[in-house]
C-alpha cells in the first residue's frame, strides 16, 4: 500500500492495517471500530545491532535507528497521545485516530536508548515494570532458557537425555519448553528449567534492568508514565483468584510507594486470550486500575477499557512495513 493511499484510508482500515503492517492478512478482516492503536515495545537495541532473526528473542528488540524511523513516521502522520489522554479518547468516542506507545518489563535500554528518541521527538510513552525486577530478583526465564540451551550439549525431557545437535534443535526445544514454562508460577519456573538442564545454572541479568533509583528518576520525566506489569510476570489465568489479586494489587502499591504517584495502568503478562479472561479483568478493576492492556486483536476485546489490544512491534517492522 502506497503512503498517500494509506494516509487517506478510513480510521477503520488504519486500525487494522497499521498494527499488522506489511504482514496484515487481508483475507481475515474482522470488524473493528477502534479509534486508536497501542504499540507494545520491549527492548531497544543499539543502532545497526540486532539479534539474529533466527533467535526467538529477536522479537523483543528494535534497533534504535529503526525505532527512531518508526517514531518519526508516526509523529508526522498521526496524533501520539499518552495513556492518560487515551482513556478520554476512548470514552469520548473521538473519531480521530490516535497512537499510544508502551514498553513492557522495565529494561534499562528503555532509558539509555528509547528515551533519547522519545525526548527528541517529544513523544509520550508508558513503561510497564515487573516489580520483582526492581528488587533485583532478575530471573528472566526466557533469557535463562535461551542462553543455556546454547551452552549445553543436551537437556533432560521426562528424565530422558535429548542431545542438542544443531541450531534447529535449540530453536525447536526453546518453543516446546517455553509453552510449559509459561503455565508455571514464578517459583516453579526455575525448578522446572533446572530439571531440564540437569543442574542449577548461574544467571545475572541485573545489568539489563531498571533499578529503583532509575525508576524514580524516570517517573519524573513529563513524557513518561509508569505502569504495572505485575509482580512476577505469571500467566494470570493459571493462578487462583487470591494470587491474581496479589500480583495486581501489590505491584501497583509497590510502584506507587517508590515513585509517589498513582499507578493507573496495567499490562497483563503475555496478554493473549489464553492469559486474560473475565476473572482477571474483574480483579484488575477491583484493585483500582483505570485501564488495562492485553495483546489481543480488536475482535477479541472483552472490555473497552480493561482489555485494550496492543500490537507488538519488532525489528522487522521498518518504516516501509508500517505503510
Amino acid at each position: 500500500m502506497y503512503l498517500n493511499t494509506y494516509l487517506n484510508t478510513s480510521n477503520f482500515v488504519k486500525s487494522l492495517v497499521l498494527p499488522f503492517g506489511y504482514y496484515f492478512p487481508f483475507n481475515k478482516i474482522f470488524s473493528s471500530k477502534l479509534n486508536y492503536a497501542v504499540f507494545c515495545y520491549h527492548r531497544i537495541a543499539e543502532r545497526h545491532k540486532a539479534l539474529n532473526k533466527n533467535n526467538p528473542l529477536s522479537g523483543l528488540e528494535v534497533q534504535q535507528n529503526i525505532f527512531e524511523e518508526q517514531i518519526e513516521f508516526l509523529k508526522k502522520n498521526f496524533t501520539i497521545i499518552p495513556l492518560e489522554e487515551l482513556e478520554h479518547h476512548i470514552k469520548s468516542k473521538n473519531k480521530s485516530f490516535a497512537i499510544s506507545v508502551t514498553f513492557d518489563d522495565g529494561y534499562l535500554d528503555n532509558i539509555n536508548l528509547a528515551l533519547p528518541v522519545l525526548e527528541n521527538h517529544n513523544v509520550p510513552a508508558t513503561i510497564f515494570v515487573i516489580t520483582r525486577f526492581l528488587n533485583r530478583n532478575d530471573f528472566m526465564w526466557w533469557y535463562y532458557l535461551w542462553d543455556n540451551l546454547n551452552l549445553q550439549k543436551y537437556i533432560y525431557i521426562n528424565s530422558k537425555k535429548k542431545y542438542l545437535v544443531n541450531q534447529r534443535d535449540i530453536i525447536n526445544w526453546f518453543g516446546i519448553i517455553s509453552k510449559e514454562v509459561i503455565n508455571l508460577n514464578y517459583h516453579n519456573q526455575k525448578n522446572y528449567l533446572d530439571e531440564i538442564f540437569g543442574t542449577e545454572l548461574d544467571f545475572n541479568f541485573k545489568d539489563l534492568l531498571i533499578n529503583i533509583d532509575q525508576l524514580i528518576d524516570l517517573s519524573k520525566n513529563p513524557l513518561i508514565e509508569i505502569g504495572s506489569h505485575t509482580q512476577t510476570h505469571p500467566k494470570l489465568t493459571s493462578l487462583s483468584d487470591e494470587d491474581v489479586r496479589i500480583e495486581l494489587s501489590e505491584s501497583k502499591e509497590e510502584i506507587e510507594k517508590i515513585i509517589n504517584k498513582k499507578v493507573k495502568f496495567l499490562a497483563y503478562p503475555y496478554g493473549s486470550k489464553n492469559e486474560v479472561n473475565d476473572k482477571v479483568i474483574n480483579i484488575a478493576k477491583d484493585v483500582g486500575y483505570t485501564m488495562a492492556f492485553s495483546t489481543k486483536r480488536p475482535f477479541e476485546q472483552a472490555d473497552p477499557l480493561f482489555d485494550i489490544p496492543r500490537y507488538n512491534i519488532d525489528n522487522n517492522i521498518e518504516q516501509k512495513r508500517l505503510i
